[in-house]
Protein backbone atom coordinates (compact mmCIF):
# COMPACT_ATOMS: atom_id res chain seq x y z
CA UNK A 1 0.00 0.00 0.00
CA UNK A 2 1.69 3.65 -0.84
CA UNK A 3 0.98 7.05 0.61
CA UNK A 4 -0.79 8.12 -2.25
CA UNK A 5 -3.28 4.91 -2.28
CA UNK A 6 -4.02 5.99 1.58
CA UNK A 7 -4.69 9.42 1.06
CA UNK A 8 -6.86 8.04 -2.09
CA UNK A 9 -8.93 6.04 0.28
CA UNK A 10 -9.37 9.12 3.01
CA UNK A 11 -10.40 11.37 0.27
CA UNK A 12 -12.66 8.30 -0.58
CA UNK A 13 -13.99 8.57 3.05
CA UNK A 14 -14.67 11.99 3.05
CA UNK A 15 -16.83 12.14 -0.37
CA UNK A 16 -18.77 9.01 1.17
CA UNK A 17 -19.60 10.69 4.59
CA UNK A 18 -20.86 13.78 3.10
CA UNK A 19 -23.88 12.15 1.74
CA UNK A 20 -24.95 11.33 5.33
CA UNK A 21 -27.04 14.79 6.91
CA UNK A 22 -24.73 15.70 9.60
CA UNK A 23 -24.14 19.13 10.67
CA UNK A 24 -20.38 20.21 10.98
CA UNK A 25 -17.51 18.49 10.13
CA UNK A 26 -17.61 14.28 10.96
CA UNK A 27 -15.29 12.66 13.38
CA UNK A 28 -14.19 8.90 13.05
CA UNK A 29 -16.38 8.15 16.21
CA UNK A 30 -19.35 9.85 14.28
CA UNK A 31 -18.53 7.99 10.96
CA UNK A 32 -17.48 4.68 12.61
CA UNK A 33 -18.78 2.56 15.56
CA UNK A 34 -15.74 2.25 17.40
CA UNK A 35 -15.62 -0.73 19.67
CA UNK A 36 -12.06 -1.00 20.92
CA UNK A 37 -8.36 0.44 20.20
CA UNK A 38 -5.80 -2.13 19.65
CA UNK A 39 -2.37 -2.96 18.38
CA UNK A 40 -2.42 -4.15 14.96
CA UNK A 41 0.66 -4.48 12.01
CA UNK A 42 0.59 -1.64 10.04
CA UNK A 43 1.20 -3.59 7.20
CA UNK A 44 -1.96 -4.83 7.37
CA UNK A 45 -3.80 -1.47 8.28
CA UNK A 46 -3.40 1.59 5.76
CA UNK A 47 -4.05 4.08 8.03
CA UNK A 48 -2.31 2.61 10.61
CA UNK A 49 1.35 2.90 8.53
CA UNK A 50 0.14 6.39 7.81
CA UNK A 51 -0.46 7.58 11.12
CA UNK A 52 3.17 5.38 11.96
CA UNK A 53 5.10 7.52 9.06
CA UNK A 54 3.87 10.82 10.05
CA UNK A 55 4.52 9.84 14.14
CA UNK A 56 8.02 8.94 12.61
CA UNK A 57 8.59 11.89 10.53
CA UNK A 58 7.84 14.36 13.53
CA UNK A 59 10.86 12.42 15.45
CA UNK A 60 13.07 12.39 12.99
CA UNK A 61 12.50 15.98 11.95
CA UNK A 62 13.46 16.81 15.66
CA UNK A 63 16.47 14.35 15.82
CA UNK A 64 18.06 15.31 12.37
CA UNK A 65 17.30 18.95 12.45
CA UNK A 66 20.99 20.06 12.19
CA UNK A 67 21.49 17.65 8.84
CA UNK A 68 18.27 18.58 7.68
CA UNK A 69 19.56 22.44 7.64
CA UNK A 70 22.99 21.68 6.21
CA UNK A 71 21.61 19.59 3.38
CA UNK A 72 18.89 22.28 2.99
CA UNK A 73 21.79 24.54 2.66
CA UNK A 74 23.69 22.72 -0.16
CA UNK A 75 21.19 22.56 -1.80
CA UNK A 76 20.96 26.59 -2.64
CA UNK A 77 17.64 27.09 -0.13
CA UNK A 78 17.91 30.47 1.62
CA UNK A 79 17.39 29.63 5.39
CA UNK A 80 19.03 31.07 8.70
CA UNK A 81 22.80 30.07 8.64
CA UNK A 82 22.69 30.75 12.92
CA UNK A 83 20.85 27.70 12.49
CA UNK A 84 23.03 25.24 11.29
CA UNK A 85 25.67 23.09 13.29
CA UNK A 86 28.87 23.66 10.42
CA UNK A 87 30.84 20.99 11.80
CA UNK A 88 31.82 18.15 9.14
CA UNK A 89 32.24 14.78 11.33
CA UNK A 90 31.25 12.11 10.05
CA UNK A 91 28.18 11.58 12.27
CA UNK A 92 26.67 14.73 10.68
CA UNK A 93 26.98 13.70 7.23
CA UNK A 94 23.55 12.55 5.48
CA UNK A 95 23.12 8.62 4.87
CA UNK A 96 21.51 7.71 1.93
CA UNK A 97 18.11 7.26 4.10
CA UNK A 98 18.77 10.46 5.56
CA UNK A 99 18.88 12.26 1.89
CA UNK A 100 15.46 10.31 1.05
CA UNK A 101 13.82 11.30 4.07
CA UNK A 102 15.05 14.83 3.60
CA UNK A 103 12.69 15.46 0.84
CA UNK A 104 9.96 13.96 2.36
CA UNK A 105 10.38 16.36 5.12
CA UNK A 106 10.93 19.47 2.59
CA UNK A 107 7.78 18.11 0.96
CA UNK A 108 5.48 17.96 4.09
CA UNK A 109 6.87 21.22 4.92
CA UNK A 110 6.46 23.43 1.68
CA UNK A 111 2.63 21.31 1.23
CA UNK A 112 1.88 22.49 4.53
CA UNK A 113 2.98 25.83 3.81
CA UNK A 114 0.77 26.16 0.50
CA UNK A 115 -2.41 24.79 2.83
CA UNK A 116 -1.53 27.63 5.80
CA UNK A 117 -1.16 24.20 8.59
CA UNK A 118 0.98 26.63 10.19
CA UNK A 119 3.29 24.24 10.76
CA UNK A 120 6.59 25.27 12.59
CA UNK A 121 9.55 23.94 12.06
CA UNK A 122 12.94 25.88 11.98
CA UNK A 123 11.51 27.83 15.00
CA UNK A 124 11.11 24.71 16.81
CA UNK A 125 14.00 22.53 15.68
CA UNK A 126 11.33 20.20 13.72
CA UNK A 127 7.48 19.69 12.75
CA UNK A 128 5.79 21.20 15.79
CA UNK A 129 1.76 22.56 15.02
CA UNK A 130 1.38 26.00 16.12
CA UNK A 131 -2.48 25.45 16.06
CA UNK A 132 -3.86 21.88 16.98
CA UNK A 133 -7.65 22.86 15.11
CA UNK A 134 -5.55 22.57 11.65
CA UNK A 135 -5.56 18.51 10.27
CA UNK A 136 -2.29 18.30 10.39
CA UNK A 137 -0.54 18.09 13.91
CA UNK A 138 3.05 17.48 15.57
CA UNK A 139 3.23 17.77 19.00
CA UNK A 140 5.26 16.69 21.80
CA UNK A 141 4.38 15.08 25.11
CA UNK A 142 4.78 17.69 27.76
CA UNK A 143 4.66 17.04 31.71
CA UNK A 144 1.94 18.96 33.62
CA UNK A 145 3.17 18.09 36.76
CA UNK A 146 6.95 16.83 38.52
CA UNK A 147 5.65 13.46 38.94
CA UNK A 148 3.90 13.47 35.38
CA UNK A 149 5.78 10.92 32.63
CA UNK A 150 5.48 10.31 29.33
CA UNK A 151 3.49 7.12 27.98
CA UNK A 152 5.81 4.58 27.55
CA UNK A 153 5.02 1.73 24.39
CA UNK A 154 4.08 -1.69 26.05
CA UNK A 155 6.30 -4.54 24.90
Amino acid sequence: MTLENCLDWKKWIEEEALQFKFSGALSLGEFYNIYEIRQVSSEQYALVQLADLFAGLGAYSHTTFNKYINWEIEHGEQVNLKLTNNSTTPQDMPSKNDLDRFKIIEYVYTESKRNRFQLSFRKSKGFKTNNPENPLNFWFYTPQHPNDRAPVKGY
